[in-house]
């Protein structure tokens, strides 16, 4: 619970060379310890949303999730 409470978890970067290490080692298998570096682990996760090749939010999607607000505050 505490790396949720960190302040600027998504917003602060780390070293690019560590990030590529610990993505390729996601990529093969292999297990991966971050040492309690929530950093880390939040650019990881950005990175690999960022890469994929279609949002979580589909695209097909778009235009009922922008309506979505809309409808609850009505």
């Amino acid at each position: 619970m505490a790396a949720l409470e960190t302040e600027g978890l998504f917003r602060r970067s780390t070293r690019i060379t560590l990030v590529k290490d610990m993505r390729n080692m996601c990529n093969s298998g292999q297990q991966v310890d971050f040492q309690g570096d929530v950093h880390l682990a939040a650019v990881l996760l950005k990175t690999f949303l960022r890469e994929l090749e279609e949002p979580l939010l589909t695209f097909d999607l778009y235009d009922e999730i922008t309506q979505f607000q809309s409808e609850c505050t009505d």
